[in-house]
Protein backbone atom coordinates (compact mmCIF):
# COMPACT_ATOMS: atom_id res chain seq x y z
CA UNK A 1 0.00 0.00 0.00
CA UNK A 2 1.11 3.48 -0.72
CA UNK A 3 2.14 5.63 1.99
CA UNK A 4 0.99 8.65 1.12
CA UNK A 5 -0.90 10.54 3.65
CA UNK A 6 -4.14 11.20 3.11
CA UNK A 7 -5.22 14.63 4.93
CA UNK A 8 -8.38 15.88 6.57
CA UNK A 9 -8.99 19.21 7.75
CA UNK A 10 -10.06 19.41 11.48
CA UNK A 11 -9.98 22.76 12.38
CA UNK A 12 -13.13 25.19 13.07
CA UNK A 13 -15.01 28.01 11.06
CA UNK A 14 -16.72 30.02 12.32
CA UNK A 15 -19.60 32.89 11.72
CA UNK A 16 -21.81 35.20 13.93
CA UNK A 17 -25.90 35.53 12.97
CA UNK A 18 -27.47 38.30 14.45
CA UNK A 19 -31.16 38.68 13.96
CA UNK A 20 -33.96 40.67 11.82
CA UNK A 21 -36.98 41.78 13.23
CA UNK A 22 -40.47 43.27 12.54
CA UNK A 23 -41.92 45.98 14.70
CA UNK A 24 -43.69 42.85 17.24
CA UNK A 25 -40.10 41.92 17.45
CA UNK A 26 -40.36 38.59 15.62
CA UNK A 27 -37.40 37.47 13.98
CA UNK A 28 -37.84 37.20 10.50
CA UNK A 29 -34.29 37.30 9.05
CA UNK A 30 -30.92 36.80 10.17
CA UNK A 31 -27.76 38.71 9.37
CA UNK A 32 -24.37 36.37 9.17
CA UNK A 33 -21.27 38.16 9.81
CA UNK A 34 -17.70 36.88 9.17
CA UNK A 35 -15.33 35.58 11.44
CA UNK A 36 -12.44 33.97 11.44
CA UNK A 37 -11.84 32.90 15.36
CA UNK A 38 -14.04 32.51 18.38
CA UNK A 39 -13.79 36.02 19.25
CA UNK A 40 -16.72 37.68 18.69
CA UNK A 41 -15.56 40.76 16.27
CA UNK A 42 -14.89 41.57 12.44
CA UNK A 43 -11.67 40.79 11.51
CA UNK A 44 -10.43 44.18 9.94
CA UNK A 45 -7.30 42.85 9.03
CA UNK A 46 -9.02 40.29 6.31
CA UNK A 47 -11.80 43.11 5.23
CA UNK A 48 -9.91 42.86 1.63
CA UNK A 49 -11.11 38.82 1.73
CA UNK A 50 -14.41 39.13 4.04
CA UNK A 51 -17.05 38.48 1.26
CA UNK A 52 -15.66 35.56 -0.28
CA UNK A 53 -15.20 33.98 2.57
CA UNK A 54 -18.38 34.85 3.95
CA UNK A 55 -19.59 32.88 0.40
CA UNK A 56 -17.05 29.94 1.08
CA UNK A 57 -18.36 29.84 4.92
CA UNK A 58 -21.90 30.02 4.06
CA UNK A 59 -22.26 28.12 1.24
CA UNK A 60 -19.68 24.72 2.19
CA UNK A 61 -18.78 24.64 5.91
CA UNK A 62 -22.46 25.58 7.24
CA UNK A 63 -24.89 25.93 4.57
CA UNK A 64 -27.53 28.02 3.70
CA UNK A 65 -30.18 25.98 5.03
CA UNK A 66 -29.11 25.37 8.05
CA UNK A 67 -28.16 28.73 8.79
CA UNK A 68 -31.25 30.51 8.08
CA UNK A 69 -33.90 28.14 9.90
CA UNK A 70 -36.24 28.54 7.31
CA UNK A 71 -35.70 32.70 7.27
CA UNK A 72 -34.15 35.39 4.54
CA UNK A 73 -30.51 35.70 5.12
CA UNK A 74 -28.78 39.13 4.40
CA UNK A 75 -25.00 38.57 2.90
CA UNK A 76 -22.67 41.21 2.58
CA UNK A 77 -20.98 41.73 -0.72
CA UNK A 78 -18.11 43.96 -2.02
CA UNK A 79 -17.97 45.38 -5.44
CA UNK A 80 -15.76 41.84 -6.38
CA UNK A 81 -18.12 39.41 -5.48
CA UNK A 82 -20.81 41.75 -7.11
CA UNK A 83 -19.44 42.05 -10.50
CA UNK A 84 -17.67 38.29 -10.54
CA UNK A 85 -21.21 37.02 -10.20
CA UNK A 86 -20.01 34.51 -7.75
CA UNK A 87 -22.98 34.93 -5.20
CA UNK A 88 -25.16 33.16 -7.89
CA UNK A 89 -24.82 29.83 -6.11
CA UNK A 90 -27.01 31.30 -3.53
CA UNK A 91 -31.05 30.33 -3.44
CA UNK A 92 -32.14 34.03 -4.88
CA UNK A 93 -35.45 33.10 -2.63
CA UNK A 94 -33.65 33.25 0.80
CA UNK A 95 -30.73 35.64 0.32
CA UNK A 96 -30.50 39.11 0.69
CA UNK A 97 -27.53 40.43 -0.63
CA UNK A 98 -26.48 43.51 1.04
CA UNK A 99 -24.53 45.89 -0.81
CA UNK A 100 -21.21 47.37 1.51
CA UNK A 101 -21.16 51.05 2.00
CA UNK A 102 -17.59 51.41 0.70
CA UNK A 103 -19.07 50.63 -3.02
CA UNK A 104 -19.13 53.40 -5.27
CA UNK A 105 -22.05 53.26 -7.52
CA UNK A 106 -20.38 53.40 -11.17
CA UNK A 107 -22.31 52.52 -13.91
CA UNK A 108 -20.37 49.18 -13.90
CA UNK A 109 -21.73 48.50 -10.19
CA UNK A 110 -25.00 49.79 -11.16
CA UNK A 111 -25.38 47.64 -14.27
CA UNK A 112 -23.95 44.67 -12.09
CA UNK A 113 -26.81 45.17 -9.42
CA UNK A 114 -29.58 45.40 -12.23
CA UNK A 115 -28.04 42.19 -13.23
CA UNK A 116 -28.37 40.93 -9.44
CA UNK A 117 -32.12 42.03 -9.07
CA UNK A 118 -32.90 40.53 -12.73
CA UNK A 119 -31.63 37.31 -11.32
CA UNK A 120 -34.30 37.06 -8.56
CA UNK A 121 -32.15 38.09 -5.68
CA UNK A 122 -33.16 41.35 -3.47
CA UNK A 123 -30.87 43.87 -2.88
CA UNK A 124 -30.37 45.52 0.05
CA UNK A 125 -27.81 48.95 0.99
CA UNK A 126 -25.60 49.33 4.08
CA UNK A 127 -25.56 52.20 6.25
CA UNK A 128 -26.99 54.43 3.98
CA UNK A 129 -26.84 58.24 4.66
CA UNK A 130 -29.67 59.71 3.04
CA UNK A 131 -26.68 61.58 0.84
CA UNK A 132 -28.39 62.17 -2.91
CA UNK A 133 -24.87 60.66 -4.68
CA UNK A 134 -26.52 57.40 -3.75
CA UNK A 135 -30.17 58.14 -5.44
CA UNK A 136 -29.41 55.56 -8.53
CA UNK A 137 -28.80 52.72 -6.08
CA UNK A 138 -31.40 53.79 -4.19
CA UNK A 139 -33.89 53.13 -6.99
CA UNK A 140 -32.75 49.74 -7.52
CA UNK A 141 -32.78 48.66 -3.82
CA UNK A 142 -35.35 46.91 -2.35
CA UNK A 143 -34.07 47.06 1.43
CA UNK A 144 -32.36 50.65 2.73
CA UNK A 145 -30.56 49.75 5.80
CA UNK A 146 -30.15 53.17 8.63
CA UNK A 147 -27.43 53.23 11.25
CA UNK A 148 -29.17 55.06 13.82
CA UNK A 149 -25.52 55.88 14.91
CA UNK A 150 -24.03 57.58 12.20
CA UNK A 151 -26.09 61.44 12.84
CA UNK A 152 -29.94 62.37 13.12
CA UNK A 153 -30.65 62.04 9.55
CA UNK A 154 -32.59 58.58 10.38
CA UNK A 155 -35.23 60.95 12.38
CA UNK A 156 -36.14 62.91 9.70
CA UNK A 157 -39.82 61.92 8.74
CA UNK A 158 -39.55 63.66 5.37
CA UNK A 159 -36.68 61.93 3.68
CA UNK A 160 -38.17 58.73 5.05
CA UNK A 161 -41.28 59.25 3.76
CA UNK A 162 -39.77 60.06 0.63
CA UNK A 163 -38.03 56.54 0.56
CA UNK A 164 -41.70 55.07 1.69
CA UNK A 165 -43.35 56.50 -0.69
CA UNK A 166 -40.52 54.57 -3.44
CA UNK A 167 -42.00 51.37 -1.87
CA UNK A 168 -38.55 50.85 -0.03
CA UNK A 169 -38.67 48.87 3.16
CA UNK A 170 -36.45 50.51 5.65
CA UNK A 171 -34.12 48.65 8.18
CA UNK A 172 -32.75 50.33 11.14
CA UNK A 173 -29.96 48.91 12.63
CA UNK A 174 -27.54 49.51 15.51
CA UNK A 175 -30.77 50.10 17.57
CA UNK A 176 -29.76 49.94 21.44
CA UNK A 177 -32.51 51.03 23.39
CA UNK A 178 -36.43 50.88 23.13
CA UNK A 179 -37.06 54.62 22.28
CA UNK A 180 -34.89 54.31 19.59
CA UNK A 181 -36.86 51.14 18.36
CA UNK A 182 -40.57 53.15 19.11
CA UNK A 183 -39.60 56.37 17.44
CA UNK A 184 -38.04 54.02 14.21
CA UNK A 185 -41.32 52.34 14.28
CA UNK A 186 -43.54 55.64 14.79
CA UNK A 187 -41.78 57.13 11.21
CA UNK A 188 -42.36 53.34 8.96
CA UNK A 189 -39.16 51.64 9.77
CA UNK A 190 -40.34 47.95 9.33
CA UNK A 191 -36.94 45.64 10.45
CA UNK A 192 -34.85 46.83 13.15
CA UNK A 193 -31.40 45.28 14.42
CA UNK A 194 -29.40 45.88 17.07
CA UNK A 195 -27.91 45.11 20.82
CA UNK A 196 -31.29 46.10 22.23
CA UNK A 197 -32.46 43.12 20.87
CA UNK A 198 -29.37 40.72 19.93
CA UNK A 199 -25.95 40.93 19.90
CA UNK A 200 -24.43 38.27 17.40
CA UNK A 201 -24.42 34.80 18.28
CA UNK A 202 -21.43 32.97 17.21
CA UNK A 203 -21.93 29.69 15.66
CA UNK A 204 -18.94 27.19 14.87
CA UNK A 205 -18.42 24.08 12.94
CA UNK A 206 -15.59 21.47 12.37
CA UNK A 207 -14.41 23.10 8.97
CA UNK A 208 -14.46 20.21 6.32
CA UNK A 209 -11.23 19.40 4.07
CA UNK A 210 -10.51 17.34 1.48
CA UNK A 211 -7.47 15.28 0.46
CA UNK A 212 -4.81 17.81 -0.41
CA UNK A 213 -3.72 15.37 -3.34
CA UNK A 214 -6.92 14.82 -4.53
CA UNK A 215 -8.14 18.74 -4.46
CA UNK A 216 -5.02 19.03 -6.76
CA UNK A 217 -6.09 17.05 -9.32
CA UNK A 218 -9.71 18.29 -9.13
CA UNK A 219 -8.63 21.70 -9.52
CA UNK A 220 -6.58 21.03 -12.40
CA UNK A 221 -9.27 19.30 -13.89
CA UNK A 222 -11.83 21.67 -13.68
CA UNK A 223 -9.27 24.11 -14.92
CA UNK A 224 -9.45 22.13 -18.29
CA UNK A 225 -12.05 23.46 -21.49
CA UNK A 226 -13.79 21.17 -22.14
CA UNK A 227 -14.41 20.03 -18.90
CA UNK A 228 -13.97 16.33 -18.85
CA UNK A 229 -16.95 14.90 -16.70
CA UNK A 230 -16.14 11.57 -16.21
CA UNK A 231 -12.52 12.23 -14.86
CA UNK A 232 -14.20 15.20 -12.60
CA UNK A 233 -16.66 12.07 -11.53
CA UNK A 234 -13.27 9.71 -10.61
CA UNK A 235 -11.77 12.24 -8.62
CA UNK A 236 -14.57 13.41 -6.43
CA UNK A 237 -15.81 9.52 -5.85
CA UNK A 238 -12.32 8.56 -5.01
CA UNK A 239 -12.55 11.39 -1.94
CA UNK A 240 -15.26 10.97 1.17
CA UNK A 241 -14.99 14.47 2.01
CA UNK A 242 -15.16 16.13 -1.52
CA UNK A 243 -18.33 13.69 -2.17
CA UNK A 244 -19.81 15.45 1.07
CA UNK A 245 -19.13 18.76 0.21
CA UNK A 246 -20.52 18.50 -3.50
CA UNK A 247 -23.94 16.92 -2.37
CA UNK A 248 -24.26 19.68 0.75
CA UNK A 249 -23.31 22.64 -1.69
CA UNK A 250 -26.26 21.20 -4.00
CA UNK A 251 -28.15 21.42 -0.95
CA UNK A 252 -27.68 24.85 -0.24
CA UNK A 253 -27.04 26.32 -3.86
CA UNK A 254 -30.11 27.90 -5.65
CA UNK A 255 -29.96 24.37 -8.37
CA UNK A 256 -31.31 22.44 -6.05
CA UNK A 257 -33.98 19.91 -6.69
CA UNK A 258 -36.39 18.35 -4.78
CA UNK A 259 -35.65 14.72 -5.77
CA UNK A 260 -33.02 13.22 -3.88
CA UNK A 261 -29.56 12.92 -5.02
CA UNK A 262 -28.23 9.40 -5.65
CA UNK A 263 -24.51 9.24 -7.00
CA UNK A 264 -22.07 11.64 -7.57
CA UNK A 265 -22.19 11.56 -11.76
CA UNK A 266 -25.78 12.76 -11.12
CA UNK A 267 -24.82 15.47 -8.19
CA UNK A 268 -22.49 17.05 -11.24
CA UNK A 269 -24.70 17.19 -13.64
CA UNK A 270 -27.21 18.95 -11.61
CA UNK A 271 -24.35 21.74 -10.36
CA UNK A 272 -23.62 22.18 -14.15
CA UNK A 273 -20.41 23.58 -15.58
CA UNK A 274 -19.72 26.72 -14.04
CA UNK A 275 -20.95 26.49 -10.84
CA UNK A 276 -19.01 23.02 -10.25
CA UNK A 277 -16.00 25.05 -11.45
CA UNK A 278 -16.27 27.67 -8.71
CA UNK A 279 -17.35 25.05 -5.83
CA UNK A 280 -14.52 22.94 -7.13
CA UNK A 281 -11.81 25.84 -6.97
CA UNK A 282 -13.27 26.75 -3.10
CA UNK A 283 -13.01 23.69 -1.88
CA UNK A 284 -9.03 23.17 -3.34
CA UNK A 285 -7.70 26.19 -2.24
CA UNK A 286 -9.14 25.70 1.19
CA UNK A 287 -7.73 22.37 1.45
CA UNK A 288 -5.26 21.69 4.36
CA UNK A 289 -2.42 18.89 5.21
CA UNK A 290 -3.29 17.89 8.94
CA UNK A 291 -4.22 14.50 9.44
CA UNK A 292 -3.42 10.94 7.55
CA UNK A 293 -6.50 9.11 7.78
CA UNK A 294 -5.41 7.05 5.31
CA UNK A 295 -6.98 3.72 7.12
CA UNK A 296 -10.02 5.08 7.58
CA UNK A 297 -10.29 6.29 3.66
CA UNK A 298 -8.98 2.77 2.38
CA UNK A 299 -11.82 1.23 4.07
CA UNK A 300 -14.84 3.58 3.12
CA UNK A 301 -13.51 3.44 -0.74
CA UNK A 302 -13.25 -0.54 -0.37
CA UNK A 303 -16.58 -0.27 1.01
CA UNK A 304 -17.79 1.83 -1.98
CA UNK A 305 -16.33 -0.41 -4.57
CA UNK A 306 -17.51 -3.64 -2.90
CA UNK A 307 -21.08 -2.49 -2.95
CA UNK A 308 -21.06 -1.76 -6.72
CA UNK A 309 -19.36 -4.48 -7.83
CA UNK A 310 -22.12 -6.71 -5.72
CA UNK A 311 -25.11 -4.79 -7.16
CA UNK A 312 -23.27 -4.74 -10.95
CA UNK A 313 -23.91 -8.72 -10.30
CA UNK A 314 -26.98 -8.77 -8.84
CA UNK A 315 -30.09 -8.46 -12.10
CA UNK A 316 -32.34 -6.26 -9.71
CA UNK A 317 -29.77 -4.42 -7.99
CA UNK A 318 -27.93 -3.41 -11.37
CA UNK A 319 -29.75 -0.19 -11.95
CA UNK A 320 -28.56 0.88 -8.32
CA UNK A 321 -24.70 0.28 -8.30
CA UNK A 322 -24.26 3.96 -8.02
CA UNK A 323 -26.46 4.48 -5.13
CA UNK A 324 -24.76 1.65 -3.45
CA UNK A 325 -21.48 3.13 -3.89
CA UNK A 326 -22.24 6.01 -2.48
CA UNK A 327 -23.33 4.53 0.46
CA UNK A 328 -20.30 2.65 0.92
CA UNK A 329 -18.55 5.93 0.49
CA UNK A 330 -20.27 7.99 2.68
CA UNK A 331 -20.12 4.77 5.65
CA UNK A 332 -17.29 5.96 7.49
CA UNK A 333 -18.03 9.75 7.47
CA UNK A 334 -18.78 10.04 11.30
CA UNK A 335 -15.04 8.30 11.83
CA UNK A 336 -13.16 10.45 9.32
CA UNK A 337 -14.35 13.58 10.08
CA UNK A 338 -15.04 13.08 14.14
CA UNK A 339 -18.88 14.24 13.41
CA UNK A 340 -21.82 12.49 14.34
CA UNK A 341 -23.53 10.82 11.29
CA UNK A 342 -27.23 12.31 11.83
CA UNK A 343 -25.40 15.85 12.19
CA UNK A 344 -23.57 15.04 8.39
CA UNK A 345 -27.08 13.50 6.79
CA UNK A 346 -28.84 16.69 7.81
CA UNK A 347 -27.57 18.54 5.28
CA UNK A 348 -27.31 16.22 2.22
CA UNK A 349 -30.23 15.54 0.34
CA UNK A 350 -30.22 11.63 -0.05
CA UNK A 351 -33.05 9.06 -0.13
CA UNK A 352 -34.72 7.82 2.52
CA UNK A 353 -33.33 4.42 2.06
CA UNK A 354 -29.72 5.72 2.40
CA UNK A 355 -30.67 7.60 5.30
CA UNK A 356 -31.79 4.56 7.02
CA UNK A 357 -28.73 2.30 6.22
CA UNK A 358 -26.00 4.93 7.19
CA UNK A 359 -27.87 5.76 10.53
CA UNK A 360 -29.36 1.77 11.02
CA UNK A 361 -28.26 -0.43 8.77
CA UNK A 362 -31.67 -1.13 7.07
CA UNK A 363 -32.40 -2.15 3.95
CA UNK A 364 -31.08 -3.44 1.23
CA UNK A 365 -28.05 -0.47 1.14
CA UNK A 366 -27.58 -1.30 4.87
CA UNK A 367 -27.76 -5.31 4.66
CA UNK A 368 -24.35 -4.31 1.88
CA UNK A 369 -22.55 -2.20 4.72
CA UNK A 370 -23.64 -5.01 7.06
CA UNK A 371 -21.97 -7.74 4.50
CA UNK A 372 -18.94 -5.49 4.63
CA UNK A 373 -18.59 -4.92 8.20
CA UNK A 374 -18.89 -8.52 8.70
CA UNK A 375 -15.92 -9.51 6.19
CA UNK A 376 -13.97 -6.87 7.23
CA UNK A 377 -14.11 -8.33 10.96
CA UNK A 378 -13.79 -11.40 10.17
CA UNK A 379 -17.95 -12.30 11.08
CA UNK A 380 -18.28 -15.09 8.67
CA UNK A 381 -21.76 -16.29 9.73
CA UNK A 382 -23.06 -12.63 9.84
CA UNK A 383 -21.59 -11.69 6.29
CA UNK A 384 -23.35 -15.60 4.80
CA UNK A 385 -26.76 -13.89 6.65
CA UNK A 386 -26.24 -10.60 4.77
CA UNK A 387 -25.08 -12.51 1.56
CA UNK A 388 -28.47 -14.62 1.51
CA UNK A 389 -30.68 -11.84 2.65
CA UNK A 390 -29.02 -9.99 -0.94
CA UNK A 391 -29.17 -13.10 -3.21
CA UNK A 392 -25.22 -13.44 -3.26
CA UNK A 393 -22.94 -16.56 -2.61
CA UNK A 394 -20.18 -16.08 0.07
CA UNK A 395 -17.87 -16.49 -2.64
CA UNK A 396 -18.70 -13.96 -4.61
CA UNK A 397 -18.48 -11.68 -2.10
CA UNK A 398 -14.98 -12.63 -0.71
CA UNK A 399 -14.04 -11.91 -4.33
CA UNK A 400 -16.11 -8.03 -4.50
CA UNK A 401 -14.11 -7.29 -1.22
CA UNK A 402 -10.46 -8.19 -2.91
CA UNK A 403 -11.34 -6.45 -5.44
CA UNK A 404 -12.71 -3.66 -4.03
CA UNK A 405 -9.27 -4.04 -1.61
CA UNK A 406 -6.80 -3.41 -4.73
CA UNK A 407 -8.71 -0.65 -6.10
CA UNK A 408 -9.01 1.19 -2.84
CA UNK A 409 -5.23 0.96 -2.35
CA UNK A 410 -4.43 1.85 -6.51
CA UNK A 411 -6.45 5.15 -5.68
CA UNK A 412 -4.73 6.12 -2.64
CA UNK A 413 -1.38 5.53 -4.68
CA UNK A 414 -2.51 7.37 -8.00
CA UNK A 415 -3.21 10.45 -6.03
Amino acid sequence: MSGTPIECEHMETYIARQPILDPARQIQAYELLYRNSNQNRFPLEENSRASESMLEHALIQFGIPWLAAQRDVFINIDREVLLDGSYQDLPPEQVVLELLEHVESDAEVLEACKRLKSLGYRLALDDYTFHPEMDELVQIADIIKVDLREGDAWKDGVKVQQLLNRGKTLLAEKVECRSEFEQACALGYTRFQGFYFSRPQMMHKPELGGNILACTRLLSAVSCHPLDLDHVVEIISSDPTLSYKLLRYLNSAAMRRNQPISDIHRAILLLGDAPLRRWAGLVSLRALNLENREDLLLASLTRASMGESLAQQTPRLADRAPEFFLCGLLSLLDALMDIEMTDLLEQLSLEKEMNAALLGGYGELGQMLRLARAYEDGHWQEMEEAGKILGLEASVCGEAYLKGVRWAESTIAES
